[in-house]
C-alpha cells in the first residue's frame, strides 16, 4: 500500500500546496501525475495537470471541491471528490490500494502509457537495476547471456552480436529511450559497446514490432531506458569494478534538481586488457579494449509539458594483434586497430493536452563512424609502419536524423488511439560504397487502437504505412488481444507483420579489388516475416508464496531473406539477393516465485529452426534456466546464482567449395553467483562474485560435410572467457534541503 498525505494551506499568493509522500519510505513522491477538475456548480468544470516537485508538492490556485485523480506504477488508480481549503488543520491523508501480485514492473514500450507488466496488451519482459548489479553486467552482452531465447556469437572483429527466437540481431531493434541505436558492422551491433552504468531497465519484447518502430523490428525490440533527473537537491554516485579478466571499470553520476529544472551527468571508462584461451603469444581471443562514455541530460517542466535534451559520447579502441612472425632479419607483428565513435543526441518532449490527450516528440540526430587502421610493427624496437595493401585501411560513417511524434486520445473508458509519424534519414560514407556517400529516407504514418470490448477483453490492432527512397516498403498490420479469464489468469495472443528494410551496405556495397568483387544491389526487397504470438499468465499467492508463471508460444515465417551468393562464376562475382524462406518457432515456460525475501526464477525455452539447406523438418534447440536470490533485510545482505543452460544450435555455412553444408554448435552451460552488502544507510554498497564457474571457454564447432573448412568436428568456436571472480564497490551521496 502507498499513503499519500494531502497537506492543504493558504500562502500570501492566495495558493494551495498539496503534499504527496509515501509510506514507503516516508519520502516526499517526485514526477507523480496528478489530474485535479475544479467542479463549479452552474459552471464549466475546470481542468488541470500538475506534476510533483523534488518535495512532492503540487500549487493548486483556487479553493473548491476537486476530483482527483493520481496513477501510481504498481497501484490500483485513485479516484476522489476533495474539498481544498485553507481551514483544514489538520493533512488529508490518502491511502492508495496496491495491485495485487507485487509481481510487476513498469513498462513504457510499444504502450500508449506507463503500464505494469501485467496491464500491458504486449509481452514485455523486463530486467532492473537490481538484476543488473546482482548479476555483475557491465555491458548488454553480460546481461542477455542469461535470458532465454536469446543466443549471443562472438567475432573477434565485429564484437558480439545475437539472436532473438531463432531470428538473426540484424532483424532485432535495440533502442535507447525509443531511439534506434546505429553503426551496425555486417549487420550486427556489438553488445559489449553498450555500456549498462547509466540504464535504469531494460524491456524486452520477442516478435514483430515494425508498427511502432519501422525497419529492423522484425524478429523483436530491445528498449534501455536510462536514469533520468534526480529525485533530491543533489545526488550523486561513485562506481568501481574490477574482474580477474583484466577488466577495471570507473564511472560516475551527479544529478541536479532546482524547482522545475533537473540534469544529470554520466562519466565513466572501462579498461579490458584482453584474454588468451590457447596458447596464443600476441593474439589474444579476446580482445584489448579501452572505453570512454559520457552522458548529459537536462529536463525542464513547464506548465503541463516536460522537455529534455540528451546528450551521449561513446569512444571506444579495440586492438587485434597477430602472432609474431619470425625471419632471418626481423620479428614482426600484423596490428589492426578499430576506433569506434557513437555520438548521440535527442530532444524528448512530453506534453499533456487535456485529461485525456497526450502528446510525445523525439528528435534525434545520430552518429556513428568504424575507423580500421593496419600496421607492421617491429617488435624488436617496436615502432609502427602502415600496411599498404586492401582492407588495411577503412572508415566507416553512418548519420541518422530521427522524428518521431506520437498523439494519444482516450475518447471514454472503452476507446483510445495512438496516431504517430516517424521519419528517418540515413546517411552512409565510406570507401566500400559505391559513389562513395549513399542516403536512403523513410517517412511513415503509424496507428494503433486499444479497445476496451469488455471488462476481461482487450483488443489493440495496428497499422503502418510508409514510402521509402530506395526500396518499395510493405503495408504492416499487427493485432493484439488480451483478455482476462480472472483475476489471475491472463491470454495474449497476436499477429503481426514484420519487415527489416535492405542497408546502405547491402544496397550499394561496392567492394572490388584482386581478392573480392561483392556489390550492393539496388532492387534488394524488404525482408517480411509474420509472428503468430500466445501466452497464458497465472498469478496468484500459494502457501505464502507469490508466484507468477507463463506458458507462451510462436512460430515465425520469413520471405525473401537477403543473403550473399555467387552470381557469376566468371568473374566470381557476389552480390546480396532475395533468396532464401526461414522459419522459426518454439515455447517457453517459466515460473517466478517470491516469498520473504527469496526469489526463484525458472525457465525452459525451445527454439526450432527450418531453411532449404538444413532439411524437410525443423532443428530444435533447448534452453534452461535457474535464477536464484535471497534477500536478508536485517544485516542487508543478498545472495545472488544465476544458471543456464544453452543447448546445441544448428546452422548452415559455405565449405571451401562455396557449396551449402550443415553445422552444429555443442551445448554448453554457465553459473554466476554473487553476493552483495550495503553498509552506511545504503550509501556504500560491495558486491562479489564469480562468473563461469563450469570454466567454459571455446566449444565444438562442427560442420556436416567432408572437405570443407568446417569438416571433420576440428574447429571451434569461444563462448566465454573462463572462470573469473569480480568485485564491485558502489558508493552514493545524497543532499537534502
Amino acid at each position: 500500500m502507498i499513503l499519500i498525505a494531502c497537506g492543504f494551506w493558504k500562502s500570501a499568493g492566495a495558493q494551495y500546496y498539496v503534499l504527496f509522500t509515501s509510506n514507503r519510505d516516508g519520502k516526499a513522491v517526485p514526477d507523480l501525475s496528478v489530474h485535479m477538475t475544479l467542479l463549479r456548480e452552474g459552471k464549466s468544470p475546470v481542468y488541470g495537470f500538475y506534476i510533483t516537485d523534488n518535495l512532492g508538492i503540487i500549487q493548486v490556485p483556487d479553493s473548491g471541491n476537486y476530483l482527483i485523480q493520481v496513477g501510481y506504477a504498481g497501484f490500483k488508480t485513485f479516484q476522489d471528490t476533495l474539498h481544498v481549503h485553507h481551514q483544514r488543520p489538520h493533512p488529508l491523508r490518502i491511502q492508495l490500494e496496491a495491485l495485487q501480485y507485487d509481481l510487476n514492473e513498469v513498462v513504457v514500450t510499444g504502450e500508449f502509457e506507463v503500464k505494469t507488466v501485467d496491464q500491458s496488451v504486449n509481452r514485455v519482459r523486463t530486467i532492473d537495476r537490481k538484476r543488473i548489479e546482482k548479476q555483475g553486467a557491465v555491458n548488454l552482452r553480460d546481461l542477455l547471456s542469461n535470458e532465454l531465447n536469446i543466443r549471443l556469437n562472438l567475432d573477434p572483429e565485429l564484437g558480439t552480436g545475437m539472436s532473438l527466437q531463432g531470428i538473426s540481431g540484424q532483424n532485432v531493434k535495440i533502442l535507447i529511450d525509443g531511439v534506434p541505436l546505429i553503426g551496425r558492422t555486417d549487420g550486427t551491433i556489438d553488445l559489449s559497446q553498450i555500456n549498462l552504468a547509466n540504464i535504469e531497465r531494460v524491456e524486452i519484447i520477442e516478435g514483430p514490432m515494425s508498427v511502432m518502430y519501422g525497419s529492423d523490428a522484425l524478429g523483436g525490440v530491445i528498449n534501455l531506458i536510462t536514469k533520468k533527473g534526480s529525485s533530491h537537491t543533489l545526488e550523486g554516485n561513485l562506481n568501481s569494478y574490477y574482474e580477474s579478466n583484466g577488466t577495471w571499470n570507473f564511472d560516475g553520476r551527479v544529478g541536479l534538481r532546482k524547482n522545475k529544472l533537473y540534469g544529470t551527468l554520466a562519466l565513466g571508462r572501462n579498461f579490458f586488457e584482453g584474454m588468451s584461451i590457447g596458447n596464443e603469444v600476441r593474439s589474444m581471443t579476446w580482445k584489448p579494449r579501452i572505453q570512454k562514455y559520457g552522458d548529459l541530460t537536462l529536463g525542464y517542466k513547464y506548465k503541463n509539458s516536460i522537455h529534455r535534451v540528451q546528450s551521449s559520447l561513446f569512444l571506444e579502441k579495440l586492438t587485434n594483434r597477430s602472432e609474431p612472425v619470425f625471419t632471418p632479419y626481423a620479428i614482426y607483428g600484423r596490428d589492426a586497430y578499430f576506433y569506434t565513435t557513437r555520438f548521440n543526441n535527442g530532444l524528448f518532449s512530453d506534453f499533456r493536452i487535456n485529461p485525456n490527450t497526450t502528446f510525445n516528440s523525439i528528435v534525434s540526430y545520430s552518429w556513428f563512424q568504424r575507423v580500421k587502421a593496419s600496421y607492421v610493427k617491429d617488435l624488436v624496437n617496436l615502432t609502427e609502419q602502415p600496411i599498404q595493401e586492401s582492407g588495411a585501411w577503412d572508415t566507416a560513417r553512418f548519420g541518422l536524423i530521427l522524428m518521431r511524434g506520437i498523439l494519444t486520445h482516450r475518447f471514454d473508458k472503452v476507446w483510445q488511439i495512438q496516431l504517430g509519424y516517424d521519419i528517418n534519414l540515413e546517411s552512409g560514407l565510406g570507401e566500400r560504397f559505391a559513389g562513395g556517400t549513399q542516403k536512403i529516407s523513410d517517412y511513415a504514418l503509424f496507428s494503433s487502437l486499444e479497445i476496451q470490448a469488455t471488462k476481461r477483453l482487450n483488443l489493440k490492432p495496428g497499422l503502418r504505412a510508409s514510402y521509402n527512397s530506395r526500396y518499395g516498403s510493405p503495408l504492416v498490420p499487427a493485432f493484439n488481444v488480451k483478455y482476462d479469464f480472472t483475476s489471475w489468469l491472463t491470454l495474449r495472443s497476436s499477429y503481426a507483420r514484420g519487415f527489416r528494410a535492405p542497408s546502405l551496405k547491402e544496397l550499394s556495397l561496392f567492394f572490388v579489388d584482386q581478392n573480392h568483387n561483392i556489390q550492393g544491389n539496388e532492387d534488394l526487397l524488404a525482408e517480411k516475416s509474420d509472428n503468430i504470438n500466445a501466452s497464458i499468465t497465472a498469478n496468484g499467492k500459494f502457501f505464502g508464496w507469490m508466484i507468477r508463471t507463463e506458458l507462451a508460444a510462436y512460430h515465425n515465417r520469413l520471405y525473401d531473406m537477403i543473403n550473399l551468393a555467387l552470381v557469376d562464376a566468371d568473374r566470381q562475382l557476389y552480390k546480396y539477393v532475395n533468396i532464401e524462406n526461414f522459419r522459426t518457432q518454439g515455447l517457453n515456460v517459466s515460473m517466478d516465485g517470491r516469498r520473504d525475501g527469496l526469489n526463484i526464477l525458472l525457465g525452459y525455452s525451445l527454439t526450432g529452426r527450418w531453411s532449404p539447406f538444413y532439411g524437410k523438418s525443423f532443428t530444435y534447440s533447448p534452453e534452461y534456466r535457474a535464477n536464484f536470490t535471497w534477500s536478508i533485510p536485517r544485516v542487508l545482505v543478498d545472495f545472488s546464482v544465476f544458471y543456464k543452460f544453452t543447448g546445441a544450435t544448428p546452422g548452415f555455412a559455405l565449405d571451401a567449395n562455396e557449396q551449402v553444408i550443415q553445422t552444429r554448435v555443442d551445448s554448453y552451460s554457465t553459473m554466476d553467483v554473487s553476493l552483495s552488502k550495503t553498509f552506511w544507510k545504503r550509501r556504500i554498497t560491495l558486491v562479489a562474485g564469480a562468473k563461469n564457474l563450469f570454466n567454459v571457454t571455446n566449444i565444438n564447432y562442427a560442420g556436416a560435410a567432408t572437405g570443407g573448412v568446417h569438416s571433420g568436428g576440428g574447429s571451434s568456436k569461444p563462448v566465454n572467457m573462463g572462470r573469473t571472480g569480480f568485485v564491485s564497490l558502489r558508493f552514493n551521496f545524497i543532499e537534502m534541503k
